[in-house]
This record gives structure tokens, C-alpha cells and sequence, in this order.
């Protein structure tokens, strides 16, 4: 026999076969709801979108900072500075 009540917060009870004793079971509390989930997943989706910017943007910034010193230099009178690349270019890697 279930004595179960209409509200999740309350406790259910189950009387044991054979013996006097009623089980009490609960009241259970919901340790991980939808919503609970939902905006977990969410912050972890925004952690992994936020890391992966960064990491696209470091070698970004590197590039864009020897640019600057380089357009520095060369405004400054500097006519043999070259903004160099560490990476050969794919075409003259190619043909060799």
C-alpha cells in the first residue's frame, strides 16, 4: 500500500509486508533540475566559445604587434625593415 501525496516535497510511505513497520521514503530534493542543467551547459558552452577566440586570437595579436613595429620603423626612416613571417609561404614550399 502507497500513501503518496500530490506535492514532490513530501515524504511516501509504504507499509512493510508481514510486519507493523511503515517505510518512509524522502522527501527527496531535486539535486539537479532542467534549469539547473540547462545553465550549466550554457556556461560551459561560453567557456569553450571564450577559449577558443583566445586561442585564435594570441597568434593574432603576435602578428598585428610585429606589423606595428615594423610600420614604426618604417615611418621613422627605416626603408630595409620587413614585417617577416616565421612560416614559409605555401607556394615557394610547394615548388620545392
Amino acid at each position: 500500500m502507497f500513501a503518496v501525496l500530490a506535492d514532490d516535497s513530501e515524504p511516501f510511505y509504504r507499509k512493510m509486508s508481514d510486519s507493523p513497520y511503515i517505510l518512509q521514503l524522502g522527501p527527496f530534493e531535486d539535486s539537479v533540475t532542467l534549469e539547473n542543467l540547462q545553465l550549466i551547459l550554457m556556461l560551459i558552452f561560453s567557456a569553450l566559445v571564450a577559449l577558443a577566440v583566445f586561442l585564435w586570437v594570441c597568434p593574432l595579436s603576435r602578428d598585428m604587434k610585429r606589423l606595428d613595429s615594423s610600420t614604426h620603423a618604417f615611418g621613422q626612416g627605416d626603408f630595409s625593415i620587413r614585417a617577416y613571417d616565421d612560416q614559409p609561404d605555401m607556394r615557394t614550399a610547394r615548388s620545392m
